[in-house]
C-alpha cells in the first residue's frame, strides 16, 4: 500500500490480512526533481523575478481545491500563483501568471521558479505531486489528511484542513510574508523526502516480492 491510511481500509474492510500487506509510500525521481536555481528557471519560463510566487500542481477540480486556492491567494499582497493542471474549475484573476497543462518533463522546471507549493486534496492515495514538491526542496501547504501522515508531518509541511479557505489563505500568506519561513519548511520538506526516492522504493518493493516468493518456496 502506499500509505498507511490505504492499509488501514483495506484491512478494515477485510480485504487482506495484515500480515500480507507493507507500506512503501510513491517517490520519484531524484535527478529530476532536485532543487535548482529559481532566478534561472524563472527567466526560461519568462516570469517575473521580483514576485513571491505559489504553485499549484494537480486538475482543477473540487476534490484536488483549484478553486479554493484561487480564492484563498486572491488577496494576498505580493503573491502571484501558477496552476499546472486543467478541469473544468480553472482558477482565474490577476495574480494568475499561468494555468494550464505542461509536459511531465517541464513540471520541474516550473516548481524550481516557484517559492512554496500548495494543493488541498480531499483525498489521495499517496501524492506524487506533493513529493516532487517537496524533493524541489519548496515549502509545501497541504492536507491535515491521513493520506500525507506517511511523507510529511507538522514540522515539515503547513497542514490544514482542506475545505477551509481561510485556513489555505493563512499558510499562504505566512510564506508569502517570511522568506524565512519558506527557507525553514523548504528545508524541512527535502530532508523529509530523501527517502522517497524511486530507486530506493523499487527495491523495497522488490524485497517484499521476493520474501513472498521465498515463504512459498
Amino acid at each position: 500500500a502506499v500509505s498507511t491510511n490505504n492499509k488501514n481500509v483495506l484491512i478494515n474492510n477485510r480485504l487482506i490480512d495484515k500480515e500480507k500487506i507493507v507500506v512503501i509510500p510513491n517517490a520519484v525521481n531524484k535527478q529530476t526533481f532536485a532543487p535548482g536555481n529559481r532566478s534561472d528557471a524563472r527567466k526560461r519560463l519568462g516570469l517575473p523575478q521580483d514576485q513571491v510566487i505559489g504553485i499549484y500542481n494537480g486538475s482543477f477540480t473540487y476534490e484536488k481545491g483549484s478553486l479554493r486556492v484561487n480564492e484563498a491567494s486572491k488577496d494576498i499582497k505580493g503573491l502571484s500563483m501558477i496552476y499546472l493542471g486543467g478541469g473544468k474549475q480553472a482558477p482565474d484573476g490577476p495574480n494568475v501568471l499561468f494555468k494550464g497543462r505542461v509536459a511531465h518533463n517541464e513540471v520541474s522546471t516550473w516548481l524550481k521558479a516557484a517559492d512554496f507549493f500548495v494543493l488541498p486534496s480531499l483525498e489521495e492515495g499517496c501524492c506524487n505531486a506533493v513529493i516532487e514538491a517537496m524533493s524541489t526542496g519548496l515549502p509545501v501547504i497541504t492536507s491535515d489528511k491521513p493520506f500525507n501522515y506517511d511523507i510529511l508531518d507538522h514540522d515539515s509541511a503547513l497542514l490544514v484542513n482542506p475545505l477551509e479557505t481561510k485556513d489555505i489563505h493563512d499558510a499562504m500568506e505566512k510564506l508569502t510574508e517570511s522568506n524565512e519561513l519558506r527557507i525553514v519548511y523548504g528545508n524541512a520538506a527535502l530532508i523529509k523526502s530523501q527517502k522517497l526516492d524511486i530507486n530506493t522504493r523499487a527495491e523495497y518493493v522488490l524485497d517484499f516480492l521476493n520474501g513472498i516468493r521465498q515463504r512459498k518456496d
